[in-house]
């Protein structure tokens, strides 16, 4: 069990990582990871615009996840508001 929490936490940091690389600047100040469960990255947002925007985004970001992070189970990004 603590195994699977460890491994939920790193991949959560290493998403979050890759969300502040990827995206711009103006939006990522502007989003939150709030977690991966069932291979659905679930991020949060404080504003409708900047979920648009992220939804716009979220192809490219979980591209490039995968490239970096193959071992991440991510299959889906889930963009909701705050």
């Amino acid at each position: 069990m603590d195994n699977q929490v460890l491994n939920r936490q790193g991949y959560t940091e290493a998403a979050a990582q890759v969300c502040s690389q990827v995206l711009p600047s103006g939006l990522v100040d502007h989003c939150q990871i709030a977690g991966l469960f069932g291979g659905q990255l679930k991020i949060v947002v404080d504003s409708a615009a900047y979920m648009y925007e992220l939804q716009l985004c979220s192809s490219q970001l979980l591209e490039e996840l995968r490239r970096r992070h193959p071992r991440i189970p991510v299959e889906k990004i889930k963009v909701s508001l705050v």
